[in-house]
Protein backbone atom coordinates (compact mmCIF):
# COMPACT_ATOMS: atom_id res chain seq x y z
CA UNK A 1 0.00 0.00 0.00
CA UNK A 2 2.44 2.58 0.54
CA UNK A 3 4.55 1.41 -2.34
CA UNK A 4 1.52 2.20 -4.63
CA UNK A 5 1.42 5.89 -3.11
CA UNK A 6 4.62 6.65 -3.30
CA UNK A 7 4.41 5.55 -7.00
CA UNK A 8 1.48 7.75 -7.53
CA UNK A 9 3.05 10.67 -5.69
CA UNK A 10 6.07 10.04 -8.26
CA UNK A 11 3.99 10.36 -11.24
CA UNK A 12 1.65 12.93 -10.09
CA UNK A 13 4.74 15.25 -9.13
CA UNK A 14 6.37 14.23 -12.98
CA UNK A 15 2.92 15.29 -14.36
CA UNK A 16 2.85 18.42 -12.58
CA UNK A 17 6.44 19.70 -13.64
CA UNK A 18 5.92 18.82 -17.10
CA UNK A 19 2.44 20.49 -17.40
CA UNK A 20 4.62 23.79 -15.71
CA UNK A 21 7.36 22.88 -18.56
CA UNK A 22 4.85 23.11 -21.12
CA UNK A 23 3.16 26.55 -20.01
CA UNK A 24 6.48 27.89 -20.10
CA UNK A 25 7.13 26.94 -24.05
CA UNK A 26 3.49 28.83 -25.07
CA UNK A 27 3.80 32.15 -25.88
CA UNK A 28 2.14 34.88 -23.67
CA UNK A 29 1.97 37.79 -26.32
CA UNK A 30 1.46 38.01 -29.72
CA UNK A 31 0.98 40.07 -33.02
CA UNK A 32 -2.10 40.31 -34.60
CA UNK A 33 -4.37 41.89 -37.44
CA UNK A 34 -7.27 43.29 -35.77
CA UNK A 35 -9.63 45.70 -37.52
CA UNK A 36 -6.66 46.92 -39.92
CA UNK A 37 -4.28 47.47 -37.38
CA UNK A 38 -1.14 45.41 -35.76
CA UNK A 39 -2.01 44.82 -31.88
CA UNK A 40 0.20 43.33 -29.48
CA UNK A 41 -1.79 41.48 -27.28
CA UNK A 42 -2.02 38.68 -24.32
CA UNK A 43 -2.27 35.26 -26.10
CA UNK A 44 -5.45 34.54 -24.51
CA UNK A 45 -7.22 37.75 -25.82
CA UNK A 46 -7.70 35.81 -29.17
CA UNK A 47 -10.67 35.39 -31.19
CA UNK A 48 -11.56 33.14 -33.76
CA UNK A 49 -10.92 35.71 -37.02
CA UNK A 50 -7.94 37.37 -35.78
CA UNK A 51 -4.69 36.99 -38.08
CA UNK A 52 -2.01 35.90 -36.28
CA UNK A 53 1.35 37.88 -37.71
CA UNK A 54 4.26 35.14 -37.36
CA UNK A 55 7.88 35.49 -38.29
CA UNK A 56 10.90 32.99 -38.37
CA UNK A 57 11.36 31.36 -34.53
CA UNK A 58 7.57 32.76 -33.40
CA UNK A 59 5.86 30.26 -31.44
CA UNK A 60 2.45 29.48 -32.67
CA UNK A 61 0.34 30.99 -29.98
CA UNK A 62 -3.49 29.19 -30.08
CA UNK A 63 -4.79 26.81 -33.25
CA UNK A 64 -3.98 28.55 -36.44
CA UNK A 65 -4.86 27.84 -40.00
CA UNK A 66 -1.65 28.94 -41.94
CA UNK A 67 -1.88 30.68 -44.76
CA UNK A 68 0.80 32.03 -47.03
CA UNK A 69 2.35 35.71 -47.07
CA UNK A 70 4.16 37.32 -49.49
Amino acid sequence: MVLNASIGFAQEHSAERTSESLQAMVPHRCRVLRGGEVTDLPAADLVPGDVVLLEAGDAVPADCRLVGGP
